[in-house]
């Protein structure tokens, strides 16, 4: 005599390896991301769902700053900045930066390519804090890309960073944006 619910076990398998392969995350299990959408800022971006936003902007001015805070590590947190009238370029592009934070003693900057520019990847640290960050640049606006953490903790967002700067692009431009046309 055959049992009639076992057909619905092997459903039930595929469920549970189903349920599995969906709570992944793109960052290799650790973190999970999201989309965020700025059109103020003109961007998009993915960042770490669970980490608390903090949307800054210079009314008036068109710029601004999205700030994610990781939850657990509360000296973490990911940055955008957009500000209009990009310098003229890169080489102002990177002393704007650098006038900008002062106190950030910064490595030279290596020439990048993510999929939505040709961008400066830098890593720069104070006594109290450690970032890994990406600037670029299009005609009409200038951005930066930062990972800030504790000294020593950086390594573990390795992974986290160059996801989401992989996944950035410019709202309203068609054309690739970079750093050797300013």
């Amino acid at each position: 005599m055959m049992r009639k619910d076992l057909p619905l076990l092997p459903l039930f398998l595929l469920l549970i390896v189903l349920a599995g392969c969906a709570s992944k995350s793109p960052s290799g299990g650790e973190i999970k991301t999201g989309l965020h959408v700025d059109a103020v800022l003109e961007f998009v971006i993915e960042y770490p769902i669970g980490w608390r936003k903090d949307r800054r902007l210079a009314f008036g001015q068109d710029a601004g700053e999205v700030r994610w805070n990781d939850p657990v590590e509360e000296d973490t947190s990911l940055r955008v900045t957009s500000h209009p009238r990009p310098p003229a370029d890169a080489t102002t592009l990177l002393q704007d930066f650098r006038a900008e934070h002062p106190e950030l003693e910064t490595t030279e900057p290596e020439r990048v390519t993510l999929p939505a520019a040709e961008a400066w990847q830098m890593h720069g640290t104070t006594p109290r804090q450690e970032v890994q960050l990406y600037l670029l640049a299009d005609h009409q606006r200038r951005y930066t890309i930062a990972l800030w953490t504790l000294p020593g903790q950086l390594d573990q967002y390795d992974a986290l960073l160059i996801e989401i700067a992989q996944s950035f692009k410019v709202l309203g431009h068609e054309e690739t944006i970079g750093t050797e046309n300013q």
